[in-house]
């Protein structure tokens, strides 16, 4: 196992570069990041279209591996981890919710935030009492049996959201949730962002709002592939 376990950090990201292509045609998305994160805080990453957040954000969740350096979650040094470990760890530690909802439009609401539950062999039935749950949690248990591709945007990003709740992660990371979203269905959402937040859930999300950015507790800027906080 590769514990790392520091002050009261869930995420410290050490030195961490990414590049993509080599030699001269190399492209460097992030040049030496240090980061560290504190449990129970809700963060706000911004910066300019094509500097880096998305790709911090994806290797803070293990969706992708820097080029070189270290990235510990939750005590846990990811990038060292076997492919497989590492799909174990985002599975059961982590939840993700994306700009474009990454719902399965055929199957129902219900289906789609079982999906997690599955994979970690929850029980059937147990696995409908969760969702269920869940889905009142995010005020939407009048379309457990609706197809995910009868919802309106706002109401698929509550489903995607309560999707990464369904194995109570404490760490939630999210990519534009708001981005695809109208100022109605915005508010709703950051209503849920919110009341996750008071309720003790670790937030990073990638927005390129300053509005949304400075609800937050930090933020944290990256430009040209660095940190510039």
């Amino acid at each position: 196992m590769n514990k790392i376990v520091e002050e009261n950090n869930i995420i410290e990201v050490k030195n961490v570069h990414k590049s993509y292509g080599s030699g001269s045609a190399a492209t460097h998305a992030l040049r030496g990041i240090d980061l560290k994160i504190n449990s129970g805080t809700f963060n706000c990453i911004v910066g300019p279209s094509g500097h880096g957040k998305s790709t911090l954000l994806q290797i803070i969740g293990g969706l992708d591996k820097p080029t070189s350096g270290q990235v510990n979650v939750m005590g846990e040094q990811i990038n060292a981890l076997s492919d497989q470990k590492l799909a174990n760890f985002r599975s059961l530690k982590l939840g993700f919710v994306f700009q474009f909802f990454n719902l399965l439009k055929g199957l129902t609401v219900l289906e789609n935030i079982q999906i997690p539950l599955m994979f970690a062999k929850i029980p059937a039935k147990q696995q409908e009492q969760r969702a269920k749950e869940l889905l009142q949690l995010v005020d939407l248990s009048e379309k457990a049996q609706a197809k995910a591709f009868e919802l309106s945007g706002g109401q698929k990003q509550r489903v995607a959201i309560a999707r990464a709740l369904a194995n109570n992660p404490e760490l939630l990371l999210m990519d534009e949730p708001t981005g695809n979203l109208d100022s109605e269905s915005e508010a709703e959402v950051l209503k849920i962002i919110h009341e996750l937040h008071r309720n003790g859930k670790t937030i990073v999300m990638v927005t390129h709002s300053k509005e949304i950015a400075d609800q937050g507790e930090r933020i944290i800027t990256i430009k040209d592939g660095m940190v510039c906080e």
